[in-house]
C-alpha cells in the first residue's frame, strides 16, 4: 500500500481491479475523497500501454501499490487470509458438507475461489481424495 504523503500526480500505480481480478497500472490524476472521508485516488489509465486499463477510477489507498511486485504479494496475502479464515469454519466431515451451501462454488462472477480453495484444502486434510 502506498501512503497518502507520498502520492504524485502523474505517478504510475498499480492495482487490481475489482471486476477482472487483473493487476492492472495507471497514473494518478487526482487526489480526493469518498463520501466516507477516506481519500481516493483517481488513476486513469494508458490503453495503448501493456498492462494498464482504459478508464479512469478511483481506488482507495489500500488497493495501490508502487510495484506490481508488491500489488502481487499484497494480495496474495490477502487471499490466504481468506482461505485461513474458510478453511477455520470447516472443522469436521459436517461443517464439509454444510460449506458449499452457504459459499458461492459456481456462479459465475460471483464464485467465491478462496472458498473452493480453502474446500478442497480442508477436505484433503479430513482424508479426501480431491482432484487438483
Amino acid at each position: 500500500m502506498i501512503n497518502i504523503n507520498d502520492i504524485k500526480i502523474g505517478q504510475k500505480v498499480w492495482y487490481q481491479e475489482h471486476w477482472s481480478q487483473m493487476i492492472v497500472w495507471g497514473k494518478v490524476t487526482k487526489i480526493t475523497k469518498f463520501d466516507n472521508n477516506e481519500d481516493g485516488i483517481e488513476v486513469t489509465g494508458e490503453f495503448h500501454e501493456e498492462g494498464s486499463f482504459v478508464g479512469t477510477t478511483t481506488q482507495p489507498l489500500n488497493n495501490l501499490f508502487a510495484t506490481k511486485y508488491e500489488a502481487i504479494q499484497a494480495i496474495k496475502k490477502a487471499r490466504q487470509q481468506i482461505v485461513d479464515d474458510y478453511k477455520a469454519e470447516i472443522t469436521d466431515i459436517a461443517s464439509l458438507v454444510a460449506f458449499p451451501l452457504s459459499h458461492p462454488f459456481g456462479a459465475e462472477e460471483y464464485t467465491n475461489y478462496e472458498a473452493i480453495r480453502a474446500y478442497k484444502e480442508r477436505a484433503r486434510e479430513l482424508g479426501f481424495k480431491i482432484p487438483d
